[in-house]
């Protein structure tokens, strides 16, 4: 017995949904020289067209520095401060080899995905990293016990003057659409135009910019052992780039992301 089908009921090629590109090369433009670190989200900067001003990208921005210097010195069984982590990071940041590419420490907030537009209410607004909020949970998977109030970092490093960036609309896959990619970039100098991929012909995508891990992990090391952490500093020499992948890896997977990488090379 055979069957009839219902052209109505038959799905045209040109109905079906269309699988978006992802993310590639050709995304990735030249670091600029004038904001701070920005984190490895997928959204957009709120106001932000400039590509000159295109920073790296790391989870947290430059709370990915601290945390790489927090977890080898606990893990080395030695306590450090929340003060000392600022102040390492900022003279991290001072070495030759982060002003080779203008890079400048860096946090940031959100709108609440474009809702709040009073600039003073912006200014006062400590959540929206997701990097920020989980990181208590991906440093347990890694191995390590902390206690972090939310939103502390990201004051603190308004007091001291660090760039605080403000990121507008939703995640990829906030609304039922395909979750986004998850990049890791190796190709040194560049960063991910995150705009680029806000098109809806393009996926979105998270971005790690692993070789500014690699660039600047020799001036940590070095400044950990100037400090008397010698052990730390070894632990951070060996698995500094095994750490960092794994703590974008567990800060998406944290924020129900796949947690799947690319590399882009």
């Amino acid at each position: 017995m055979g069957f009839e089908v219902n052209p109505e009921s038959e799905v045209s090629k040109e109905n079906m949904p269309k699988e978006r590109t992802p993310v590639n090369r050709e995304d990735y433009v030249e670091v600029g020289v004038g904001d701070g670190c920005r984190c490895v989200d997928d959204r957009a900067g709120k106001g932000e067209s400039d590509l000159a001003n295109l920073a790296p990208q790391l989870p947290g921005g430059s709370e990915h520095v601290m945390d790489l210097i927090l977890l080898a010195s606990l893990k080395a069984g030695k306590s450090v401060t929340e003060d000392e982590l600022f102040q390492m990071v900022e003279d991290v940041y001072k070495s030759g080899a982060a002003q080779k590419y203008g890079l400048k420490p860096g946090l940031h907030i959100d709108d609440e995905h474009g809702h709040i537009s009073d600039p003073i209410e912006l200014e006062k607004r400590d959540i929206g990293c997701g990097a920020d909020s989980v990181r208590v949970e991906v440093l347990r998977k890694m191995g390590v016990e902390v206690e972090y109030d939310r939103g502390a970092r990201i004051r603190e490093a308004r007091r001291r003057g660090w760039n605080v960036q403000i990121l507008t609309g939703h995640h990829a896959g906030a609304e039922g659409e395909e979750q986004a990619t998850a990049a890791v970039n190796h190709m040194v100098g560049k960063t991910l135009n995150t705009n680029s991929l806000l098109s809806p012909d393009r996926r979105a995508s998270f971005n790690y910019d692993v070789w500014v891990v690699e660039l600047l992990i020799p001036e940590m090391v070095n400044l950990m052992r100037n400090r008397g952490m010698g052990e730390a500093a070894n632990l951070l020499e060996r698995n500094g780039l095994s750490w960092g992948e794994e703590i974008f890896v567990h800060t998406l997977t944290e924020l129900g992301q796949s947690g799947k990488t690319v590399a882009i090379q």
